[in-house]
């Protein structure tokens, strides 16, 4: 499974969510969002494939801050977002 029990899930807004992975290394982030980009391809809603975009960061400590962390998160899934617009 890409989450464990103790994944904390909530929408940020629009058709943002934010996925918080605790006690979890930026390396098994990575491939938590792997596995979810890969089960997303197996939906399909009136013929049309999903499109799920990522944005991975990690606190090793709080002196990190979450909301640098998350700002991070964000700058990095639009990169992804925008790289995959590209590729159209």
């Amino acid at each position: 499974m890409a989450l464990s029990d103790n994944s904390i899930i909530f929408r940020m807004g629009g058709d943002e969510f934010i996925i918080i992975l605790p006690s979890t290394s930026k390396e098994k982030a990575l491939l938590a969002t792997n596995q979810l980009r890969e089960n997303a391809k197996l939906f399909h809603i009136e013929g049309r494939e999903l499109s799920i975009s990522f944005g991975v960061s990690a606190m090793n400590s709080w002196a990190d801050g979450f909301q640098k962390c998350v700002a991070e998160s964000d700058g990095n899934m639009y990169v992804e977002k925008n790289g995959k617009r590209e590729k159209r």
